[in-house]
């Protein structure tokens, strides 16, 4: 069985699951809506109708668990049950363009628990079916909103060209409500040779020496070395200790970029906005043979991570530009430390080390204050009180980057506010909202707003 052929096929279940789910639930929304009332009532409307129409029990049991209670939770429905509801419910108010793409979905699904002993795609066959299926999702998609529509072209995007091993494939199957636990044990028990494979091939691959003999570890398409000099960088943080990090930053613009602990090999920017921490999924992403990188939900590519500081550190995210890193915690060492690996970072007692990042519990990437980088011993480390210095040693002052001139999203004079409010107005300028921030409003051009109150900057 070969590692590429699995790959594609896991590709192809990921596409149907996080696409099928999120189109057939605004298919269900959309639908609900439109006749005004709530899902819970429709479903106990057609109660003795779906009885008979869903063979599986278990399923039935699902929507309705009592005579006298309705489950309308649609993050825990599944596309089978999905499919059945909306064509047997809502399929007389659909045009049969819909109910196709609906069934197509729907049969896709079965298709697969009833051959789950396939887990491998050849390449023509792979392209075939998922473009047929990535047509079908977005024609369903643009009968619902433009949300879904947008999302659902970004889960096609990353489902084909994220660089995914096949156990992170796997691992995100398993986060799908979708797939049941029996299914996911199955494909690592089939693919259990494949995996292995991979994990030699990646440990083979990720070890590189320079011209001094030091060990480099692959990461990002670029070495995980390039990323420690950078101020920036704090390694593998969780969302949890990043807020702590910023309890103790009032500025906005402060940042890092950490690595990403629910998608392994990307990164998300962390910046404070507004007065609260924002999180921007930065994603790798192969073209023509090399590395890119994108960050939220943008199209632009950038070389490199440091491409994307550079860039935002002149352009707005969303409310403010990045202006410095965040601050670092620092360290007194304990003792003397002479390291025996290229990469270990020696020092003496009393020395002030601050650290880059927390790679493993008893080893962390720390820099001295002669700005020298590399893996320290956590025993031999204290913390570092607020103003306390080492005996005997004067901490260096850390290298302020050099002031960015910081440019306004739109020089162009203010706009007439009118005198009384609320009032409409017509859009000139298409706006598509920020995926982060949930309080925007995509805009179209000719589109008619009502102006009920307006912020403006002092």
């Amino acid at each position: 069985m070969a590692a590429s052929d699995s790959e594609r096929y896991l590709r192809y279940l990921l596409l149907l699951g996080e696409g099928g789910l999120l189109v057939l639930r605004g298919i269900v929304l959309k639908e609900a809506s439109k006749r005004r009332q709530s899902l819970h009532a429709i479903l106990e409307n057609n109660r003795a109708m779906l009885s008979s129409k869903i063979s599986n029990q278990q399923q039935c049991r699902h929507i309705y668990p009592t005579a006298s209670s309705v489950d309308a939770d649609l993050s825990t429905w599944d596309i089978n049950l999905l499919g059945i509801v909306i064509m047997h419910v809502f399929g007389n108010t659909l045009d049969q363009t819909e109910v196709n793409g609906v069934k197509e979905i729907h049969d896709s699904r079965i298709d697969i628990s009833e051959n789950e002993s396939c887990v491998c795609l050849e390449e023509l066959e792979y392209r075939k079916k998922r473009l047929q299926l990535s047509l079908t999702l977005l024609n369903l998609a643009a009968e619902t909103d433009f949300n879904i529509h947008y999302m659902c072209l970004e889960i096609i995007s990353t489902s084909g060209a994220a660089p995914y091993s096949i156990h992170a494939l796997i691992q995100k199957l398993a986060d799908l409500r979708e797939f049941q636990s029996e299914m996911i044990e199955t494909l690592y028990t089939q693919l259990d040779m494949v995996i292995k494979e991979e994990d030699c091939m990646n440990a083979d691959s990720n070890n590189e020496r320079d011209s001094d003999g030091n060990i480099f570890t692959h990461t990002l398409g670029e070495r995980m070395t390039d990323l420690h000099t950078e101020r920036w960088y704090f390694g593998p943080l969780t969302r949890e200790e990043t807020n702590e990090i910023f309890d103790h930053v009032d500025a906005d613009g402060i940042f890092l970029i950490r690595d990403c602990q629910s998608n392994p090999g990307n990164l998300v920017l962390s910046v404070k906005e507004a007065g609260k921490v924002s999180q921007y999924f930065i994603r790798r992403v192969p073209v023509d043979g090399h590395i890119k990188f994108h960050i939220g939900e943008g199209d632009k590519s950038y070389d490199s991570v440091a491409d994307i500081v550079d860039f935002y550190s002149t352009h707005y995210l969303n409310k403010t530009p990045l202006t410095k890193p965040a601050p670092r915690q620092k360290f007194v060492t304990k003792s003397d430390f002479e390291g025996n690996n290229p990469k270990d970072l020696s020092f003496k007692k009393g020395d002030i080390l601050e650290i880059i990042s927390k790679e493993e519990d008893r080893w962390w990437y720390a820099r001295d204050s002669d700005g020298r980088i590399g893996i320290v011993p956590v025993l031999y480390l204290t913390h570092l009180q607020d103003g306390e210095e080492a005996s005997g040693q004067k901490e260096k002052p850390a290298v302020a980057p050099k002031p960015r001139k910081e440019t306004p999203r739109d020089a162009s004079p203010p706009p007439s506010v009118p005198k009384r409010l609320p009032s409409k107005a017509v859009v000139t300028k298409a706006r598509i909202s920020n995926p982060y921030d949930k309080t925007q409003l995509t805009l179209h051009v000719s589109n008619v707003c009502c102006m009920m109150y307006i912020l403006c900057n002092v």
